[in-house]
């Protein structure tokens, strides 16, 4: 399993997993983007949204990233959007040591299918000593998602 983990400091935390088939490309960080903001609810209109991501073009340091932020200031739905990319060897990250509780969390499990993995994971974060100020925390098996490609006409950028 492919393991992405979205942290919304003091609000919400994802876990979203999925097989190695499935795509992990810009589409993929702008699908959980989108779904992290809906998870959060309300209005957001108020809000910066910091995306903070690994320096990797492929996935978030591309055109669709850039237009899904665009989008989300041009429609009102948040104040401003700021794109940051982690430098390499970033390992003081606070990502970087969630990722190293959940390697060690599931070193000595059993996990030999994708729901046995999605268990273990929801289990592991019921702990209220595990990212205790998240108190939304969600683990999804993802097996696909929209191409968050965007369009262009008359001037204007839509999405599908």
């Amino acid at each position: 399993m492919d393991l992405t983990c979205c942290i919304v400091h003091g609000k919400f935390l994802l876990l979203a997993m999925s097989e190695p088939w499935v795509r992990k490309d810009s589409s993929w960080c702008t699908e959980l983007t989108a779904h992290c903001l809906e998870s959060l609810g309300g209005d957001l209109r108020h809000c910066d949204l910091v995306l903070q991501a690994d320096n990797c073009s492929r996935e978030c340091k591309n055109n669709t990233t850039t237009r899904f932020a665009a989008l989300l200031t041009s429609l009102h739905r948040v104040r401003r959007v700021e794109l940051r990319y982690l430098v390499s060897g970033h390992s003081h990250e606070d990502i970087d040591q969630f990722f190293s509780a959940v390697a060690s969390s599931i070193e000595s499990a059993e996990l030999h299918t994708p729901s046995h993995f999605q268990r273990h994971l929801e289990q592991w974060l019921a702990d209220g000593s595990v990212r205790p100020h998240e108190a939304l925390r969600e683990v999804v098996k993802v097996d696909s998602v929209r191409d968050w490609s965007f369009c262009q006409i008359q001037g204007k950028f839509f999405y599908e």
